[in-house]
């Protein structure tokens, strides 16, 4: 029986019981899967992140020959790096945060 038999039924009593049991592990096991991958995922994103990240503060220090500070004309370099090297990998923007940046 598939989920949408089972949910379009007014009265769940004539459901046998053993369907319904197939039903809740199925969703049950789904749910964990989603679970583990959805924090596989955000590590992968954090990862990213900071192997960008890397990269951009790689090139500043390449062309500027020293670290950048918190001063906006730093972290307007760095956001124009930031945008380059993502664009030219053809990867979202918003992989690497202007907060992360800053």
């Amino acid at each position: 029986m598939s989920l949408e038999t089972a949910l379009s039924k007014n009265d769940w009593s004539q459901i046998p019981e053993k369907k319904l049991k197939k039903v809740y592990v199925f969703w049950g096991i789904l749910s964990k899967f989603l679970i583990i991958n959805t924090s596989i995922i955000c590590a992968f994103l954090k990862l990213m992140e900071c192997h960008y990240s890397c990269k951009v503060l790689w090139e500043f220090q390449q062309e500027e020959k020293r670290l950048p500070t918190t001063s906006e004309d730093d972290i307007r370099k760095l956001k124009s790096l930031r945008d380059s090297l993502l664009t030219s990998n053809s990867v979202k923007v918003s992989i690497v945060t202007d907060e992360f940046l800053e």
